[in-house]
């Protein structure tokens, strides 16, 4: 984990379900992509214990010319304790946002490593699973960090939920767009 000045970098945190390693492995694909395609951004992924290890050893599977450009401006924290309960919201996670949001410093349980001094975040990518996550971010910084859903899963099993009823999807038409449901639902 690398630390950065916070000059002009662009600050994004992440977070995804700790107790699903299907949706940390593909997260860390997207960590990797957006820190070789923007040098000015910085990513913050906060975790917990259980997991942190096998984030670490996926962004290790790069070769090494390649984690090293991107190890500065990569902070991996495990922000909880070794016991914590993986089958309850991370409580950790507000106090951590909110001192990222603010500036501030965040400790890593596992490796006492502490980062401090980042811009505010300018936005966060957050699996849908963590409403506790999606919640503090709203709760501390209102509307000025927008969120993108981080969703993980097969292309097919996504378009069956939020998919269109004439394609196989199971979606409620009314939650269509106005001006685009015609084009959607009766091409």
């Amino acid at each position: 984990m690398g630390s950065i000045e916070a000059n002009d970098s662009k600050h994004i945190i992440v977070h995804a379900l700790p107790a699903a390693w299907g949706h940390n492995k593909p997260l860390c694909a997207f960590v990797v992509h957006v820190l070789e395609s923007q040098p000015e951004a910085v990513v913050t992924y906060l975790t917990a214990h259980p997991t942190y290890s096998k984030i670490m050893a996926e962004f290790k599977r790069l070769a090494p010319a390649r984690f090293e450009v991107i190890e500065p401006r990569l902070n991996v924290i495990d922000i909880s304790e070794p016991d914590v309960d993986l089958m309850k919201p991370l409580s950790t996670f507000g106090p951590a946002f909110a001192a990222l949001y603010s500036s501030g410093s965040v400790t890593c349980s596992t490796t006492q490593k502490t980062i401090s001094g980042l811009p505010p975040p300018v936005f966060a990518v957050i699996d849908p699973f963590t409403v506790y996550a999606s919640e503090s971010v709203r709760a501390i910084s209102g509307d000025s960090v927008p969120i993108l859903a981080w969703w993980t899963s097969t292309a097919g099993s996504l378009f069956r939920l939020l998919g269109p009823l004439r394609l196989g999807g199971a979606a409620d038409p009314a939650l269509e767009i106005g001006e685009h449901q015609e084009k959607v639902f009766h091409a």
